[in-house]
């Protein structure tokens, strides 16, 4: 049985077991720890993830500033074309 269901939303798809991200079919490169983020966020959608819980667990025992977890974010929101702006 799959632990990890794949998510889709707009035209993207996640899949945790492929450890993968695509759009329409084609695949979009993401380092591993953007990856895991989109993953983490996509599984607590459900409710308010801050930035300390995404540092302990997508980052766990590797100490970043709140500068790198933002520029994480802008990656992710560079790969998912989504704007601050116009979210």
């Amino acid at each position: 049985m799959n632990q990890h269901p794949a998510y889709r939303f707009d035209d993207f798809l996640v899949d945790p077991e492929a450890w993968q991200l695509s759009r329409a079919g084609q695949e979009i490169h993401l380092e591993p720890v953007v990856l895991e983020l989109l993953i983490y966020l996509i599984s607590h959608r459900d409710r308010l993830v801050t930035r300390r819980e995404l540092m302990d667990t997508v980052w766990g025992e590797t100490v970043i500033s709140e500068s790198a977890l933002s520029q994480a974010i802008v990656r992710l929101r560079k790969a998912l074309q989504d704007a601050s702006a116009t979210p």
